[in-house]
This record gives structure tokens, C-alpha cells and sequence, in this order.
């Protein structure tokens, strides 16, 4: 018969009224062998009662210089902001501005995968926004992980080739990967009955359960290890879903879960540091550093959003957020890259290494190389 109407609830499931009757679809859950990996309720740690602790800076970062960059599109133009930057195993650069992504090497900026073919119905429409906060996660020179190419699935992307993940997430946020073939995707959503987690282990996809209730926006990955970072609530700005209330850090040590609670706000970012540790960063200027069984909380003054962390060692850690924050810790002491560097109140909202002890950052207003 004639299809008269359609709308989609916010679960996904289909409403469909035609001339002969009217039909409700669900969204499939997952049942096939495989697919639904249980690995126990995650257990909570302690919940803090007290606020972070304030931390301090000593000056400026000396022998670092900040050069904005430019960088030539393919078939014209420039790119002079990206929203998040990967670096990849050989040095190269995975970024996307938003609604492209692509891989920069040799000083050449390709596409990571071909642009979608022209049709009538594009012209003069405004590409479409990614969805996902963390959207790349390159393993090799041409190999990684994407978000947002799929409806929900993850992307493995070989060369210019792209492969679709059989599973989906409602809302996917972010994704990390080891070079040992694991990888993980997050997500945020607003419907509990649906898993958060997907994991790409031993060649095939499955959904954990494990992790509490909540919003994930970043996730880092070590060996067997992976941290997972959010909030317990989720709100949106219409592209993309963001954490808010009480900040959720998920740590799964290779067997099982265990969760800390942050009260001081949701978390944004998160970096492995090393067996049982990482940083994390989120609103108000929030700062975790877990080692082993410690957590050290702190607090940025200004209470600027932080929304990057990239660590190199024990005595290399940065971390970027809005206002122009760019901070390093070298081992002794936090200091900051010279703001005006930058520009006026920007946000940076992605870092990655660079050659010779530098790094990479990015955001909505610029693209940066800070040079040692």
C-alpha cells in the first residue's frame, strides 16, 4: 500500500502509517551467539566528599614556540581548525574538521576515505555534522578506526578501503584502539535499555556489560586495559550528545570494572598512563591522575572546561581546554604555553605528539604545532 508517514521515537523504533494499516518496528537487540559479552556488574569505589585540590602553575613552558598552521585541501583551499587530531603509529596525523576527515603526512593532506559522490539532493546543503567526540583511532601508516562514516557502526578503514562493523551503538562517541587489534567505542545515548560498549576483541565485536548506567564520550586503551570517561547524565546541543552531573572514570584491568564517582563534574577526556594508570579532564577545570590504587584530583584555576589530555610518561603530561588552556607537566612542575600564542580565548579540544618532543593541538578556531 501507500506509505502516508513515518517517524522514528527516540529508541529507533519505527512508526509506519499506510493506507493499509499502520506498523510499529524495534530496534533488534542483540541475541546472536557472541554478540553480548557479560563481565560482571563494575564495582564502585568510594565516592569523595571533599573538593579538588588547586593546581598550580610555575610560568611559562620555556623552549616551546607555538606556529599556527595552514594546511593546503585537496583540490584548493585550506584547513585552519580541526576538531580532534590522532597521531598515527608512523608519525602521520588522522584529523577531522567536523564533517571530513583525513590523514596528514609528508607535509600532503589527503582524504581518509573518499568523499561522498555528488547528487542533486546535496547541492547547496550543509554537509553533515559528525556525531561522535573521538572519532578516529589509526593503528598503522593506512589502518585504523572511524566514527560516524556508519549509521551507530564502527569503521575499519585499510588503505582507502572501509569495512563496517556488523554492530552499532545508539549514540557512538568515541573510539580507541591498541596495535594488538583491540578496540573499543563508547557512547552516550539516551535510552538505559542499551549498552553503552562495544569491544573488538579476538576478531569479533561484542557488547559489555559491565560499566554503570551513564554517558561516555572518551575512551583509552592499554594493552588489555581501557578507561572509560564520562558523566551519569547527558544533555545535547543538537550534533552531539555531552556528559553532565557527576563524573563516571570506568576502569577495566583485562577480568573486570571498577568505577569512580567524581562529583566535582563530568569528564570529557581521558589518556592510559600505564598498567592501572591514566589522566582524565573534564568540566570546571577537573583533573584525575589514577595510579594504581591512588586518585589525585585537582582543580585548574578559572575552572576553564578542560577537554584534552595527552600523556608521554611521568613527566609528560598536557592538557588543553577553553580560555586558551594548554598546560605541560614536565616531572617537576605545571606550566603553561603562552596563551597569546594561541589566540584570544579559544578552545583547544584535541592533542597528539609531535616530532621532537612537541605536540599537536587543535580546535573549532585553529590548528597549532607547539615546537620544543
Amino acid at each position: 500500500g501507500e506509505i502516508r508517514d513515518l517517524a522514528f521515537d527516540a529508541r529507533g523504533a519505527l512508526g509506519l502509517a499506510a493506507s493499509a494499516g499502520v506498523w510499529r518496528g524495534e530496534p533488534r537487540a542483540p541475541t546472536a551467539r557472541g554478540e553480548l559479552e557479560h563481565l560482571g556488574a563494575a564495582t564502585p569505589l568510594p565516592v569523595p566528599t571533599d573538593a579538588p585540590s588547586a593546581l598550580t602553575t610555575s610560568g611559562v613552558a620555556a623552549g616551546y614556540t607555538v606556529e599556527r598552521l595552514s594546511l593546503a585541501l585537496p583540490g584548493g583551499g585550506t584547513l585552519g581548525a580541526a576538531r580532534e587530531l590522532r597521531a598515527a603509529p608512523d608519525g602521520s596525523l588522522w584529523l577531522h574538521d567536523g564533517t571530513r576527515a583525513y590523514r596528514y603526512a609528508a607535509d600532503k593532506l589527503e582524504p581518509l576515505v573518499a568523499p561522498p559522490a555528488p547528487t542533486p539532493a546535496r547541492q547547496g546543503a550543509p554537509e553533515r555534522q559528525l556525531p561522535c567526540h573521538a572519532c578516529l583511532a589509526p593503528t598503522g601508516a593506512d589502518a585504523g578506526f572511524a566514527l560516524g562514516l556508519a549509521a551507530g557502526a564502527p569503521s575499519e578503514l585499510t588503505g582507502r578501503a572501509r569495512a563496517d562493523g556488523p554492530l552499532a551503538l545508539e549514540a557512538p562517541a568515541a573510539v580507541a584502539a591498541s596495535g594488538a587489534g583491540e578496540a573499543w567505542v563508547v557512547g552516550t545515548g539516551l535510552d538505559d535499555a542499551w549498552p553503552r560498549v562495544l569491544r573488538k576483541h579476538a576478531g569479533a565485536w561484542s557488547y559489555l556489560t559491565g560499566p554503570p548506567l551513564g554517558s561516555f564520550v572518551a575512551v583509552a586503551v592499554h594493552g588489555a586495559e581501557a578507561w572509560l570517561a564520562g558523566g551519569h547524565n547527558a544533555t545535547s546541543d543538537g550534533t552531539r550528545d555531552w556528559p553532565n552531573g557527576a563524573g563516571l572514570l570506568c576502569h577495566f584491568d583485562g577480568r573486570a570494572f571498577t568505577t569512580h564517582t567524581e562529583p566535582h563534574g563530568a569528564l570529557l577526556a581521558v589518556a592510559a598512563a600505564g598498567p592501572g594508570a591514566a589522566w582524565a579532564v573534564g568540566a570546571a577545570g577537573l583533573v584525575l591522575h589514577v595510579d594504581g590504587t591512588r586518585i589525585e584530583r585537582l582543580a585548574v584555576p578559572g575552572a576553564p572546561w578542560l577537554r584534552a589530555v595527552w600523556v608521554g610518561g611521568p613527566n609528560d603530561v598536557w592538557l588543553g581546554g577553553d580560555e586558551s588552556t594548554l598546560l605541560h607537566w614536565d616531572g617537576t612542575a605545571w606550566r603553561h604555553v603562552d596563551g597569546a600564542a594561541l589566540g584570544v580565548r579559544v578552545a583547544v579540544t584535541s592533542l597528539a605528539p609531535g616530532p621532537n618532543g612537541g605536540i599537536w593541538a587543535a580546535g573549532p578556531a585553529g590548528l597549532w604545532h607547539v615546537k620544543r
